[in-house]
């Protein structure tokens, strides 16, 4: 672009309403990471509107990115309450802060991890560990998504005997949305759906919707598939999270799979298996894509 017609364009970029070119630049921040950065360069009110953009929505896969965000985020000047969204796949012995985002509506974590998040030590004997402060915001809801990890069974089952015997956190009282969409090894999905899945649900006081993984190698009988449905009748909503091998095998017990199962238990809906890298099918939904609950209902 020559001088004259970059002048031209200033000028009239300028005239226009404050109100307008904020806005603007708002979109301009949230359409990319590469054009929130530059934003971050301009001047101090563009790098205020732009860095709320890049801290909307967090991923954070490795132990030099979790290390990394966790010394960020310790800063008594981080705007914490920008973070909406936030993918913790590294298991860490360490509080990862999500109980101290006032605004954050999903997150995907480790039970590992998240369990060290929410209190202070790990004794299995009284006194207990103590919940670490959390805050709630106001109506707050939160949708969980657990990533698997070896400790996946144990922090479940250590989130369940610290509940039963004191109050839960704020962050686990806020969750309405619980997903373990995720889990792709088919025998600990099975041991899971035998057995953690339904006992901490009394975890998540507020939860209505919860969405599983289904093996399909290690393949359910169907009884044991009415029997996880009736299980979680109180549930608004649950989701199947099935392969088409899966599908396949129940619909040759029974050709009208999966219609009949919704017939029966009208809250259970069946939904395809997503292709792609765990990380990449949450971002894709959290940023407004085809959300497990949309297609669910549909």
């Amino acid at each position: 672009m020559d001088p004259v017609t970059a002048a031209i364009d200033v000028s009239v970029f300028s005239q226009l309403p404050s109100e307008l070119i904020v806005k603007i630049l708002d979109i301009a921040a949230a359409s990319s990471k590469h054009t929130a950065l530059a934003l971050c360069l301009v001047c101090s009110w563009t790098h205020k509107l732009a860095h709320r953009r890049l801290l909307d929505t967090i991923a954070v896969s490795t132990l030099p990115q979790t290390e990394a965000f966790l010394r960020a985020f310790q800063n008594p000047c981080s705007d914490l309450s920008a973070v909406r969204h936030m993918w913790l796949a590294h298991e860490v012995r360490e509080d990862c802060m999500p109980g101290r985002l006032p605004n954050l509506a999903h997150l995907a974590i480790t039970p590992y991890s998240l369990y060290y998040s929410l209190w202070e030590n790990d004794s299995p004997t009284p006194p207990h560990p103590r919940p670490i402060p959390s805050i709630a915001a106001p109506n707050g809801t939160l949708r969980l998504t657990l990533i698997p990890s070896s400790f996946t069974a144990y922090a479940l089952v250590r989130i369940l005997e610290v509940v039963s015997v004191s109050s839960a956190p704020a962050l686990l009282n806020s969750v309405t949305h619980l997903s373990y969409a995720l889990f792709r090894e088919e025998a600990y999905i099975a041991m899971m759906l035998r057995s953690q899945v339904l006992q901490v649900l009394p975890v998540f006081p507020r939860l209505t919707h919860l969405a599983v993984a289904w093996p399909h190698n290690s393949r359910l009988k169907r009884e044991r598939l009415d029997a996880f449905c009736a299980g979680t009748a109180a549930l608004r909503v649950v989701v199947l999270v099935m392969a088409p091998r899966a599908r396949a095998e129940y619909v040759k017990e029974d050709p009208a799979f999966p219609e009949s199962l919704h017939e029966r238990y009208p809250h259970a809906y069946v939904v395809d298996d997503l292709p792609g890298e765990p990380v990449d099918v949450w971002l894709e939904e959290v940023r407004g894509g085809d959300s497990i609950w949309n297609r669910a209902v549909r």
